[in-house]
């Protein structure tokens, strides 16, 4: 099977908007997550 990736991934925080290039996603669920929002 085929899957398309959007370009960027937006979370929304509370009244924050934070943009994520899809590039940093894909990692994200093998060991430790990529980024970390304290």
């Amino acid at each position: 099977g085929t899957f398309i990736l959007p370009k960027r991934v937006i979370l929304t925080l509370g009244d924050k908007k934070i943009e994520i290039p899809a590039e940093m996603i894909m990692p994200i669920g093998k060991g430790e997550p990529v980024i970390q929002i304290n």
